[in-house]
């Protein structure tokens, strides 16, 4: 999937799904990606040793990985009532939940293709399909992307918080202290920011800086309002649980599938901890960078590094590959996306 400037909007996405420019990117990302992820996956493979790691394998339990696999499909669902919720809260477009599952396979191809730009550019194509003003378009987009982060960050808090006082193998007092600290320091800020009070900032007016600040402060102020609105609060909690719990099920079953068994804290940690890299713009969706980066964070929590590379490589598989090979299977569908998305119900735009 690539992201072009559609006509009379330039700051709109627009999703190209054919054509032989398209297929040769399409190509060439994924050779590039899987050429980085063999990559780093020799690279660790020779410090892990590769005799071990052919044993570990030999002794995996294939149940433990089937339902590994069979788990990251819940994450899909998960996406799509987050992103359901945050496109629909004060008066956004209301998209329907088979609409917002096609959009979410967009979104995870585009992830994939072209990092995390092309999962934010997707994710605004979309509002912008439904007739959302590009204003309010950014800030459900930043608004989803702070709550998607802000659960993983709680849950990482908690598990953080668990480890302080001992409960479970430790990490490195720094590494649980950077976690616990992370959500102390945030909260704060982000209410004060986002309070009435300061609803001048929130305008859209100035330059391309201050527009964007403003954009993220409405984005904080939607997710106040999902908090205010059971409904909405249950719906956003319920996709963030199946979202983020999905990947770190993915991840404790692969671990038990090569014979290791870590708690809630040293899982949420090593997971949140290797997931942080996806932020920044790698190539070709982050392959070679995410899979180090991820079997290195799990290293820190106590978990073997031959097993910690098996385990990321089952997850890094779950989590990259499916989602590419489920876009370009329903490509056909998403193609259709356009036409379905401006006939959303709520779809009229913001004053």
């Amino acid at each position: 999937m690539a992201w072009t400037a559609a006509e009379g909007d330039e700051e709109a996405p627009r999703l190209r799904t054919s054509g032989t420019g398209h297929r040769r990117q399409v190509v060439i990302s994924i050779a590039l990606a899987a050429l980085l992820g063999a990559g780093a996956w020799f690279l660790i493979g020779q410090a892990a040793n590769y005799s071990k790691l052919e044993d570990a394998v030999r002794r995996a339990n294939p149940w433990w990985l089937v339902a590994a696999v069979l788990s990251v499909s819940i994450g899909y669902l998960g996406y799509a009532l987050l992103y359901k919720t945050l496109a629909g809260v004060d008066g956004g477009p209301r998209p329907s939940l088979p609409v917002t599952l096609r959009v979410t396979i967009a979104v995870f191809g585009a992830s994939v293709i072209a990092t995390s730009a092309g999962r934010l550019g997707s994710e605004y194509w979309a509002m912008r399909k439904m007739n959302e003003r590009p204003a309010w378009a950014w800030s459900r987009v930043l608004g989803l992307n702070t709550g998607m982060w802000a659960a993983l960050a709680a849950m990482a808090w908690a598990g953080a918080a668990l480890m302080l006082i001992g409960v479970g193998r430790p990490a490195p007092i720094w590494l649980e202290l950077t976690w616990f600290l992370l959500v102390v320091v945030c909260l704060p800020p982000a209410l004060f920011l986002s309070s009435p009070a300061h609803e001048r900032w929130q305008q859209d007016a100035g330059g391309k800086v201050r527009r964007t600040f403003a954009a993220a402060l409405r984005g904080l102020v939607l997710l106040r309002d999902v908090a205010k609105e059971r409904r909405l609060l249950a719906a956003g909690a319920t996709g963030s649980l199946l979202l983020w719990g999905s990947d770190l099920l993915a991840v404790w079953l692969a671990l038990r599938a090569f014979g290791v068994d870590i708690g809630y804290g040293q899982l949420v940690i090593g997971y949140a901890t290797g997931y942080a890299s996806t932020m920044l713009p790698l190539p070709a969706g982050g392959a070679g960078g995410v899979d180090a980066a991820s079997t290195y964070a799990l290293t820190l929590v106590g978990v073997p590094l031959g097993p910690a590379l098996l385990a990321t490589l089952v997850q890094r598989v779950c989590t990259y590959w499916m989602p590419l090979g489920v876009a370009l299977v329903g490509a056909r569908s998403v193609r259709r996306l356009p036409d379905d998305l401006a006939h959303v119900p709520g779809a009229v735009g913001r004053g």
